[in-house]
């Protein structure tokens, strides 16, 4: 019996080819995005889940309530783990890291690579994170000072096909340290992306160049600790008992401004409220988002199987009442018809499949993730496929194999068998749903491309062409001030600043400050970036009132410099009136006073807020730089500078990247939500048009001798448009009718999270409706023109 389901499946398909192939194309675009989707969703979700001990793996973190403003930073005082062991024994391990961002590294031989992340960890990191460690003891490969553990690809890029275990390198010119093992590359779901892994006690006083202990409790936001907890520990009363244990070493007034919390190792990947995730964040709101996506372009697939399935039940019903007469029962006739269902769905996930594999290459240059399609090995994907075959066997097959059992076969046999109102409600219906999909991804990819466009071109406040920025690492200043000096030579460097970090940079110092003549009492949080005395000249910076910076070398802080927002802070709107204030501020630089006011500039991306800022001179903080070029000679002055750069600093690679460039890297997130949203709205539109395509098709074949008659009457190719297009322009206008309000809410949420974010134009969705109607147009133009066309003898012949 199955059998013969089958085989009289595979028969009607070849009969209807071209119903076929529509229905079979448009599943498979659905299910190629749902499987694409699947494996990203996969992906995200599976973060730091390779770790044994993962479910009991807390970080501990801060939520902090200082001037005025809740903040959730994953940094700790460094005093914390030493406290922590002490206090609670019970817990299984506690560990400690301290994220160093980029470093250099020098060989015995004088090569000096750049490594990416720098972690210090203790000797308990590699016993509560299960990274393979390939070569060294897990237990004391991080025991003793002044040892390292490298990746597996950066042992090899240092030391090649050899064993770099024993070998002695130094970090930033500052740390001598010996290899004592080699652990496996961190996966892509890891959130902690480290390189290099130093041992903890290596990190001193000396390489933080701080003026008190390190292990001072009042030396705050500065590394990471995790905990794991024992299986019969109660997790809520160990968080709860952190209040009385933080007013132990803190004081009193610890709760009043902070209070410890214990974050999941699951949740650190989705959690978007701490600043200090140095793995990419992505909210489970996003990832839904694509999930439903994923299944709304399945359901348009679906959309286009039930309509063209319903509107051919009239050429169905003589079989049907044929079988019915020859003894069929209904039960038999769905088995029957969800059969040539389960036929196009298992072609249509094989042709899926095939297409996944190739724009998977395509997605992960998108996404910046490695996707991979394990189909034998992968028996989630395997199990995905599985269900998505039979989940839309029944979605799609179920209303058409219950309208076709439904005929009556005295009916059907008299010819009396005409589409009922019923089912060209219905088509219409899902003809609207699926338009309306279609409209408000293409409404989402418009707002997406303008709000992109307006990042790219807003005014900064600061200069971005021609402007070079580069790593310079930790050195003398008086070599930094040589290089200064030397490239400064070159007619073609006009401006050259040393200093910690770009005017627009997510990462900063940051901490509080007090105005003490304004208000003694008040105070309030600022950034803080330690310059020189070119830094407004190279950015080309505004500065308002006083002067600027003071960079004498043996001098720190004589002064600072602050924009706009700090002074609105107090309340001041006169630069001229801060000039001369005393000041009292985070990061070493004390009791100061300011010596000008700059104008505001975007300090951060534009998805912030300006923030207020404050600039001071420390050399000692002077990581970076950057220099303004003429434009002329561009690659020949690249050329001088990188020359220049090896012979002052021997063995060091100049890594330079132009500031344009680095604000586009801000925007890549966003970058990447546009390319998804403009994908899925031309897939959306596809399966659309198959459908659409398809509907014309069946009713171009239902009026042929209706047009045969109106042409012998005298009707020209306009009339028959007009016949075909009425049949589906309202439907195309109540998707736009609801699709507008719908794709305008959705995107106003998404432009909320934005500080700064464009206004909605009405010509979005005019241009939405031009596009849908144009696009369906084309589609029912070219049916509508065919019939137009055909001789009305031959549709009028008998048959």
């Amino acid at each position: 019996m199955v059998k013969n389901y089958f085989k009289t499946a595979y028969r009607n398909l070849l009969r209807n080819k071209v119903y076929a192939t529509i229905n079979i194309l448009g599943l498979a675009l659905g299910i190629t995005c749902c499987l694409v989707i699947f494996l990203i969703v996969k992906f995200e979700l599976s973060f730091d889940n390779f770790h044994s001990k993962g479910d009991r793996i807390y970080r501990v973190t801060s939520e902090l309530y200082r001037t005025g403003v809740t903040r959730y930073s994953s940094y700790t005082t460094f005093a914390l783990p030493k406290a922590m062991r002490n206090d609670y024994p019970e817990l299984e391990a506690v560990t400690q890291t301290y994220y160093n961002y980029g470093g250099s590294i020098r060989l015995t031989n004088n090569q000096v690579f750049t490594a990416e992340h720098v972690y210090f960890a203790d000797h308990e990191f590699l016993n509560v994170f299960d990274f393979e460690l390939l070569e060294g003891d897990r237990n004391t490969a991080l025991f003793n000072p002044n040892t390292v553990v490298l990746t597996e690809s950066f042992a090899n890029t240092l030391y090649g096909d050899q064993s770099p275990v024993g070998q002695i390198l130094e970090l930033n010119d500052a740390l001598t340290l010996q290899v004592t093992g080699v652990v496996a590359d961190p996966p892509e779901n890891s959130h902690q992306p480290f390189t290099v892994l130093v041992s903890y006690k290596s990190f001193t006083n000396d390489y933080y160049e701080l003026d008190t202990d390190i292990n001072d409790w009042d030396n705050t936001d500065n590394g990471s600790t995790y905990v794991v907890v024992p299986p019969e520990m109660s997790v809520k009363s160990f968080e709860a008992g952190l209040e009385n244990f933080g007013k132990k070493y803190r004081g009193d007034r610890f709760l009043e401004f902070q209070k410890f919390l214990l974050q999941p190792l699951a949740e650190i990947h989705f959690d978007t409220r701490y600043e200090q995730n140095f793995g990419a964040t992505t909210s489970k709101a996003t990832i839904m988002g694509f999930a439903g996506i994923g299944i709304i372009l399945l359901i348009a697939a679906c959309i286009n199987f039930i309509n063209l399935s319903t509107a051919q039940s009239v050429t169905r019903a003589k079989e049907v009442g044929v079988r019915k007469v020859m003894g069929a029962f209904k039960q038999q006739l769905i088995y029957q018809f969800l059969s040539e269902v389960f036929i196009l769905c298992g072609l249509a996930a094989i042709i899926a499949i095939g297409l996944a594999e190739l724009s998977l290459p395509f997605i992960n240059q998108l996404i910046h993730i490695n996707l991979e399609l394990n189909l034998l090995t992968d028996l989630p994907v395997q199990l995905f496929i599985t269900g998505l075959i039979i989940s839309l066997t029944f979605l799609a097959g179920s209303y058409p194999s219950l309208v076709l059992s439904r005929f009556q076969p005295a009916t059907v046999l008299r010819n009396k068998m005409a589409s009922s109102s019923g089912n060209v409600s219905l088509r219409k219906f899902l003809v609207i749903t699926q338009f309306m999909i279609a409209q408000v991804l293409i409404i989402a990819t418009i707002v997406v491309f303008n709000q992109i466009d307006f990042f790219k071109n807003k005014p900064l406040g600061f200069e971005t062409d021609f402007v070079v920025n580069f790593g310079i690492g930790q050195v003398d200043s008086t070599r930094k001030a040589f290089f200064k000096t030397q490239l400064l030579k070159n007619p073609d460097i006009l401006h050259m600043s040393i200093f910690s970090s770009q005017p627009s940079q997510n990462m900063h110092l940051n901490g509080p400050f007090k105005l003490y003549n304004i208000d003694p009492e008040a105070s309030h949080r600022t950034f803080y970036r330690s310059v020189d005395a070119d830094y407004l000249e190279t950015y080309n910076l505004e500065l308002l009132a006083g002067s600027d910076i003071d960079d004498e070398i043996g001098k720190i802080t004589p002064g600072v410099l602050v924009n706009e927002s700090l002074l609105q802070k107090y309340g001041i709107t006169d630069p001229k009136q801060a000039v001369g204030e005393a000041i009292e501020a985070y990061w070493g630089v004390g009791k100061s006073r300011i010596v000008g006011v700059m104008k505001d500039f975007h300090n951060r991306s534009l998805q912030n807020e300006i923030t207020p800022m404050l600039l001071f001179y420390n050399p000692d903080y002077h990581w970076r730089g950057a220099m303004r070029l003429s434009g002329n000679n561009t690659a020949r002055t690249l050329d001088y500078i990188s020359e220049t750069y090896s012979e002052i600093f021997p063995g060091n690679t100049f890594d330079y990247q132009f500031e344009n460039e680095r604000l586009a890297e801000l925007y890549s997130k966003e970058e990447h939500t546009f390319s998804a949203f403009q994908m899925f709205a031309i897939i959306a539109i596809a399966i659309c048009c198959l459908g659409l395509f398809g509907l014309v098709s069946f009713v171009a074949n239902q009026k042929i001798k209706e047009v045969g008659i109106r042409k012998a009457l005298g009707a020209n190719a306009g009339h028959i448009l007009l016949l075909f297009s009425q049949q589906f322009s309202r439907p195309l206008v109540i998707a736009f009718v609801l699709s507008a309000p719908i794709g305008y809410f959705l995107m106003e949420e998404w432009l909320a999270d934005f500080a700064y974010k464009i206004d909605i134009s009405i010509w979005t969705f005019i241009f939405t409706g031009i596009t849908t109607i144009c696009i369906a147009g084309f589609t029912v133009g070219f049916h509508s023109y065919r019939s137009a066309k055909a001789n009305p003898v031959d549709s009028l012949r008998c048959e």
